[in-house]
């Protein structure tokens, strides 16, 4: 394998158009488009909040985007300094914070154009207190993106009630604390106030194992990307965008 590869044009690996790295491309095209969006009303700075930020791959794959991202604000939130914060990728571009996704954010109300937290809340005790939080520092009318891992209604049952204590036989343990079905994730982020999910899309239908190597090519991934987006619930995986309600306008006196 080619280690010298870029998936998507902007990351290492040994895959051009790896799936279990699709969904940042997509995470960045949904970004774009809010940006552009801003852009074309006239507002000239964005401010995001990426909670988990990780390695930084919110930035990585915006990064192409040069003319929308000198107009963004990147802040990221993490609970892991010495391992994650310490090497982010572009870190000067991040304002970043140690903390707690499970305690109440550390920001304002209506601080933030864009919250992401992708691959997050599935590691959470609590997960709808922090959608709660999300939507407490999203402004109205912004933006949510969420990514969470997905199982078949009733396989959900043995990953959330049986693996764990499979595990635990045989030494290993999860971090992995909630398990989600795609109807379960949307109504979660459904009954918190004031969002709307506008946008479902699944990731990594057929991947890996004996078919990696189509991973090559760009209309694999283009066909993982239309059949994600036509049954989302048989993917091992789902990006939602929700909107936050936008404020209510002023009766005229």
């Amino acid at each position: 394998m080619d280690d010298t590869k870029l998936a998507f044009g902007v990351e290492p690996s040994p895959w051009r158009y790896r799936l279990r790295l699709a969904r940042y491309q997509s995470l960045a095209e949904k970004v774009a488009k809010v940006a552009r969006d801003a852009k074309s009303s006239g507002r000239t700075q964005l401010n995001l909040l990426d909670i988990g930020v990780g390695n930084g791959r919110t930035f990585r794959y915006l990064e192409p985007h040069a003319d929308l991202t000198d107009r963004i604000r990147f802040v990221g939130l993490d609970n892991n300094p010495e391992r994650r914060l310490a090497h982010v990728h572009g870190g000067d571009r991040w304002t970043l914070v140690h903390g707690d996704a499970e305690q109440k954010l550390p920001f304002d109300p209506h601080a933030f154009d864009v919250v992401i937290a992708e691959q997050i809340l599935e590691h959470l005790h609590t997960p709808e207190a922090t959608l709660t939080e999300m939507a407490r520092v999203l402004r109205p009318g912004g933006t949510l993106i969420v990514g969470v891992p997905i199982f078949p209604p009733g396989l959900h049952l043995i990953r959330q009630h049986v693996a764990p204590r499979v595990q635990k036989l045989l030494g290993k343990k999860s971090d992995h604390v909630q398990t989600f079905t795609a109807s379960s994730i949307l109504r979660l982020i459904n009954q918190t106030g004031d969002l709307s999910v506008t946008d479902v899309a699944g990731f990594r239908m057929m991947s890996g194992g004996v078919i990696r190597f189509l991973e090559n090519y760009r209309w694999w991934w283009r066909f993982n990307r239309a059949v994600g987006r036509a049954v989302p619930s048989l993917c091992v995986e789902v990006q939602i965008v929700a909107t936050k309600a936008p404020a209510p306008v002023p009766l005229a006196a």
